[in-house]
């Protein structure tokens, strides 16, 4: 697959909250599979399952400063990003660490990797 490469290294910053998890527990279930939903959604190009992934209320940073606020926010940022510049790129994560904050609440850090994929890669 030829990629070109769009960005560097960008880093994120996302909680997630599990119902359930065990105190004590180093990785709550489903943590890695929130990041493999993260990506899976923008590879998709389908804004509206990455928006559900955030809580209705959540705020989110922007790798380029903006500052989303709510669900619907989120979901019309990336609907449009992905109309435009985003919509032949492919997101690659890296560098995944999660931290439990609590019995049902856990920090998860990745850095990833976002190239662009040409037409005759696809």
């Amino acid at each position: 697959m030829h990629r070109v490469p769009l960005m560097a290294k960008l880093l994120a910053l996302v909680a997630f909250a599990w119902i359930g998890v065990a105190t004590g527990q180093s990785s709550p279930p489903g943590a890695e599979s929130a990041v493999t939903r993260f990506v899976e959604a923008w590879n998709e190009h389908d804004s509206a399952r990455f928006a559900a992934l955030f809580a209705a209320d959540a705020d989110w940073v922007t790798a380029s400063g903006a500052r989303l606020r709510g669900r619907e926010a989120i979901h019309g940022y990336l609907a449009s990003e992905h109309a435009g510049w985003a919509k032949h790129t492919r997101m690659r994560p890296t560098n995944v660490h999660v931290r439990l904050l609590g019995t049902a609440t856990a920090s998860v850090f990745f850095e990833w990797e976002i190239a662009e994929v040409t037409a005759d890669a696809k």
